[in-house]
């Protein structure tokens, strides 16, 4: 009888073992689940980081781009008063002023 208690006993505490191992397994495999997850969530985030960046630059380019061309344009066109300041250069008005504290 006592070694049927001894056998038992034995059993119990390899059961117990068994099942400790099993659960550090579990853990094991929750904690590597875990991280894979982290490594992917930190992946991605670094993806949507990069793709915002080159949105906002492509956007930040663009409007770069097209101020440049309006500001060019701009520029080439005659302004408001250029054929009445070509009339009076043609006709040979000359301004008098205070010369020294007026640029005119």
């Amino acid at each position: 009888m006592e070694e049927l208690k001894e056998f038992n006993k034995k059993d119990i505490e390899r059961l117990r073992k068994e099942k400790q191992r099993a659960e550090a397994e579990k853990q094991r495999q929750e904690h590597l689940e875990r991280e894979r997850n982290l490594a992917e969530h930190k992946h991605s985030q670094k993806q949507k980081r990069k793709k915002t960046l080159i949105i906002a630059g492509s956007i930040l380019a663009t409007i770069i781009l097209a101020i440049s061309a309006y500001a060019a344009m701009r520029a080439l066109t005659p302004g408001t008063w250029d054929n009445f300041a070509k009339c009076l250069s043609d006709k040979g008005v000359v301004m008098y002023g205070a010369l020294s504290w007026c640029k005119y």
